[in-house]
């Protein structure tokens, strides 16, 4: 009998007896899972983190493994990368989403204070509240900690597959492939191109055509002949019509906005109306496994080699506008422009025909002798286009030099864009000419890399160009309803920064479409987008490209508030109030002021930017750029002293720095006072707080003005007094109390010299009351009698008989010598 027959089973004990057992094992199930439930708190990761990084650590090691497998494709290693960069995005977002956590149990943690030494005891309820604090800061820093360190596989992973993918593109550009200019070359590819058609017509021949295939190719060949014969009707009788009523509106309209839509509807006509049709015929031919085996039921499909030829249709229709000149975007004259729309045309052709070679090479199993050979015509035949290309750009910059030699753009701002244009031209001539020499030697991959993504990269350029015209005509139109009287390719209106902000919006959003066109993939775009949002680290801040987004978005809104409120307060509140033009003026650029220091720390506070981690980087660069700035420093502190003890203020008459003339502003650095010669002279605010200021309208406009007069010693000064009295009496600018008087100053060498001393109602027309004065006493001296003398001299002649007998004989006088004293 084994030991087990001897040990009764449960079900042979009695009740009391199985109770203990059952509470042995109730009791080890508790301890157990306390025991689960104690390592997971103290380890911070919930269930759910545990298996994300479980997952993360698989595809990191299969990551691994892959890259060192040379052997494996590019399409299999970019897909990998592509997850690894998911799962970086997502072990971010993890430590990011706990690090929030960690910094509000920090900020708890700091309100208690420092904790006391060891030698003080601490409250029981603080130390318990601390060490729940601790333990807690310390269980949410673990995901924290163990994603950064995912974080940092990944990224170095994703370096090694960089250079892997890297060499293998080298590889693959640089790859030798036979000759295409050796005849002999040309009877292998001819041969292998026939084998390649017999063994697709076999593999076709072999399908077997069931019954009930045949019943379904009858039964849907109604419908697809109508889808077919729809989409044609759409992608050439109709494009035609409504391309035809298009060109006939742009040049019949008579008003901006009809011109600017007429514009638009061409574009929409030429791209949208033969994408759809087109897409409509080809998902037919999907449908049916005709051009793709993936049999979608989707009734819409287009090639990307057929997009490419409906796209450089669109650009020969609405770049070059062979039939509408008066409203082309290109400063070029008709022959040219026909010319250049041809060329893109048929480089639109060429770069369909790569494609179709790129996806028929490995569908047919073409050898390299046969892809060699094929792909040789393409790229000579698309370097003599480009050739083409390069002489149209160089007309258009001839163009362009001739405009603006015309107008009065200034060359230096314009020559920017000339420069570029013709080192664009000089790029695509060296492409032209090498890629042939290059295809004949063998390098055929070298060649279509270096071929094809320049006239692309010549298509995105002038989509961009089209697309700016569209906007920014539409723009203008809305802005500006006019006739239209005459206009040229060059006539241009002041647009402010329209033109700007349209054209920077479609150059980053060019960017992508750039990056794609050189060979980089969506996901490695995606992933610097994910780096841009991401941002970099310093100390304690993260600066990202979001975070930069919101200060600008939020500072700039309130910015913008505040600048409609200094507006309204500007021209509504403070109108209806006494106050003078200086305590205006202070009003609203104090009001400036708190606007801005507003949006700063708004701004700030959006974007979640933690100052605190610069503060020490900052407390070393405030000494250094203290006295790199201190003279703005100084000026600034001394706006604000203008702003609030008024001095000066705008409107008031001041001479400073041996100028004179009105207050027009005070700013943050500097006031502009305006001459009376119409000039603006720039005093920094610090000159006028610790220099000599004269203000002649401080308090008051009262002013007192002295006009000096002369008249000759034959003169009864008691009537010219009398008459200077009267004269400055009756002038209505003149106050009476204090009463002006007339001075007489001295006994002049010439003159009898008085003075009249007044004070003005307004110092402001001091200049018109001295000429109308100066006017009336000219008038009442000569009606009176009274001269004005002018500067005499008497000159004594000492022996006039020599000067007389010299001057005759022409002589020169010669005095006689000083008699000398013994």
């Amino acid at each position: 009998m084994s030991w087990r027959a001897e040990i009764p089973s449960a079900a042979e004990l009695p009740s009391r007896a199985r109770l203990p057992r059952l509470a042995a094992l109730a009791l080890t199930l508790c301890v157990l899972l306390f025991a689960g439930l104690l390592q997971a708190q103290t380890s911070g990761l919930s269930e759910e983190m545990r298996r994300d990084f479980e997952r993360w650590d698989a595809i990191a090691s299969e990551a691994e493994a892959l890259v060192d497998n040379n052997n494996m494709s590019v399409g299999r290693l970019e897909e990998m990368r592509s997850t690894l960069v998911d799962i970086r995005a997502e072990a971010t977002q993890l430590a990011d989403d706990n690090r929030s956590v960690v910094s509000d149990l920090n900020e708890r943690l700091e309100a208690l204070g420092e904790p006391p030494p060891d030698s003080v005891s601490e409250p029981p309820d603080v130390a318990e509240v601390r060490s729940e604090l601790e333990t807690e800061i310390r269980l949410a820093n673990a995901p924290v900690q163990r994603a950064d360190e995912i974080i940092q596989r990944i990224n170095y992973l994703l370096r090694l597959y960089d250079r892997s993918m890297f060499r293998r593109l080298s590889d693959e550009a640089t790859r030798h492939y036979p000759m295409p200019v050796r005849p002999v070359n040309w009877g292998i590819a001819w041969t292998d191109l026939k084998e390649s058609f017999g063994r697709q017509l076999a593999v076709a021949r072999m399908i077997p055509l069931e019954n009930s295939v045949r019943d379904h190719i009858i039964t849907r060949l109604p419908v697809n002949i109508l889808f077919i014969a729809v989409g044609l009707t759409l992608a050439i009788y109709i494009r035609r019509r409504l391309a035809a009523w298009a060109e006939y509106r742009i040049v019949t309209a008579s008003h901006k906005r009809s011109v600017a839509l007429a514009l638009a509807l061409r574009n929409l006509v030429a791209l949208l109306i033969p994408t759809i049709g087109a897409g409509m015929v080809f998902g037919v031919l999907r449908y049916e496994n005709l051009v793709d085996e993936t049999g979608s039921a989707f009734v819409f499909y287009l090639p990307s080699f057929v997009l490419v030829i409906i796209a450089a249709g669109w650009l020969r229709t609405s770049l070059f506008a062979p039939r509408a000149s008066r409203h082309r975007p290109l400063p070029l004259d008709d022959a040219t422009a026909v010319s250049g729309g041809n060329t893109v045309l048929a480089l639109g052709f060429l770069v369909a025909l790569n494609i179709i070679h790129r996806d028929t090479s490995a569908a047919w199993n073409l050898s390299p002798t046969a892809q060699s050979v094929l792909l040789f015509p393409v790229t000579v035949l698309a370097a003599l286009m480009l050739w083409r290309a390069a002489s149209t750009i160089r007309a258009i910059r001839e163009s362009l030099l001739v405009l603006i030699e015309a107008s009065s753009v200034d060359m230096n701002a314009a020559g920017m864009g000339v420069h570029l244009i013709r080192m664009v031209e000089r790029i695509v001539r060296f492409v032209a000419v090498a890629a042939p020499f290059i295809a004949a030697a063998g390098y055929m991959n070298l060649a279509r890399f270096s071929t094809f993504p320049v006239a692309k990269t010549l298509g995105l350029i002038a989509a961009a160009a089209v697309v700016f015209d569209v906007f920014t005509t539409l723009a203008r139109s809305w802005l500006t309803e006019k006739r239209i009287e005459s206009q040229t390719p060059a006539s241009g209106t002041d647009d402010g920064l329209i033109p700007v902000i349209i054209g920077a919006v479609i150059m980053i959003g060019s960017i992508p479409l750039f990056l794609m066109i050189w060979g980089v993939n969506w996901p490695e775009i995606v992933e610097l987008i994910q780096l841009m949002g991401q941002g970099v680290t310093l100390g304690n801040m993260r600066i990202s490209f979001a975070g930069v987004v919101k200060f600008l978005f939020v500072a700039g809104l309130i910015l913008g508030i505040f600048r409609v409120l200094q507006s309204l307060v500007r021209g509504v509140v403070l109108p209806r109030t006494k106050l003078d033009a200086g305590v205006r003026n202070a009003v609203t650029a104090g009001l400036g002021y708190v606007g801005v220091a507003i949006a700063l720390l708004a701004g700030v506070s959006a974007a979640g930017f933690d100052l605190s981690g610069l503060a020490i980087v900052a407390g070393a660069l405030s000494v250094g750029i203290g006295f790199g700035l201190q003279n703005i420093v100084s000026n600034f502190v001394s706006g604000i002293i203008l702003l609030i003890e008024r001095p000066i203020k705008e409107g008031d008459w001041i001479e400073v720095a041996g100028f004179s003339g009105y207050v027009k502003g005070t700013r943050v650095r500097s006031t502009e006072i305006e001459t009376f010669e119409r000039g603006s002279v720039i005093v920094p605010n610090s000159d006028l707080i610790a220099g000599t200021v004269l203000n002649r309208t401080h308090t008051n406009t009262f002013g007192r003005l002295a006009v000096p007069v002369g008249v000759s010693y034959d003169s009864d000064p008691r009537q010219v007094e009398k008459i200077l009295i009267d004269i400055i009496e009756q002038n209505p600018l003149v106050l009476e109390n204090p009463a002006p008087t007339v001075l007489f100053m001295e006994f002049g060498p010439s003159s009898l010299n008085f003075e009249i001393r007044c004070y003005l109602r307004d110092v402001n027309y001091m200049m018109t009351v001295l000429s109308d004065t100066n006017f009336e006493i000219y008038e009442r001296f000569a009606k009176e009698g009274i001269t004005i003398p002018f500067p005499q001299q008497e000159l004594h002649l000492h022996e006039p008989e020599k000067l007389a007998k010299a001057f005759g004989r022409g002589e020169t006088i010669r005095p006689e010598p000083a008699p000398q004293e013994e």
